[in-house]
């Protein structure tokens, strides 16, 4: 079963989907109004790296989900790039669709790190990554019930925590992640993320999840 992508991030001031999104499609529709939840503003900030969804150009055809797992050879059940999607619901006379794409956000601040009591989850000092230490797991799944945004996965076979790290053995080559490379409509994108544009990042997602007709990428 794929992850529910009605778990609510911490502290979104931006509206999030519901927990029984699936069901409530109908309900969404005659609002017309789509929306996704998204990381706070204190999320990522100061990484060297970012994977970012122009939702404009997604398509929702999963190629980025099956890459992802063709690359890692993720065990059934196990997510580690998951497409959230939305819709299709009636917004403004036109039936719409939106789309968000969950890697990891390898946070500033990540709970994920604060919760492991081994150190087999940490956050390398050189471009920000939360990357996970295989050999020092012992599978207790604190990381898993830390990340609000479910990004730790469950390797049944290894009895280990497995997580997006944006393939960082291909970017060490200086290629992008195998998701972004995948992508067929060329919705995602792999950066380096402005520092100083914390504000035009928020603001550029709090557009795009309620009015994604109307955003401007941020340069």
């Amino acid at each position: 079963m794929r992850p529910g992508a009605g778990r609510q991030a911490r502290s979104i001031p931006i509206p999030s989907i519901p927990k029984d999104a699936a069901g409530k499609m109908q309900d969404t529709a005659k609002t017309q109004s789509l929306t996704l939840a998204f990381p706070s503003s204190g999320a990522r900030s100061s990484n060297k790296y970012l994977i970012k969804l122009d939702p404009q150009r997604c398509i929702s055809c999963r190629a980025c989900e099956a890459h992802c797992k063709s690359y890692k050879q993720s065990p059934e059940g196990a997510w580690l790039g998951l497409l959230v999607t939305v819709g299709p619901a009636m917004i403004d006379g036109q039936v719409r669709t939106l789309s968000g794409f969950r890697p990891c956000f390898h946070c500033d601040k990540p709970w994920c790190v604060a919760a492991c009591p081994t150190g087999a989850m940490v956050k390398r000092e050189e471009d920000g990554l939360v990357v996970v230490q295989s050999e020092l797991c012992v599978g207790c799944k604190a990381c898993m019930d830390a990340c609000p945004w479910m990004v730790p996965q469950w390797d049944a076979t290894a009895r280990k925590v497995i997580k997006c790290d944006y393939c960082r053995e291909r970017v060490g080559e200086g290629l992008d992640p195998a998701c972004v490379t995948a992508c067929t409509g060329h919705a995602l994108s792999f950066q380096r993320p402005n520092l100083e544009s914390r504000r035009v990042r928020v603001s550029y997602a709090k557009t795009v999840m309620t009015h994604p007709q109307k955003a401007k990428r941020p340069v």
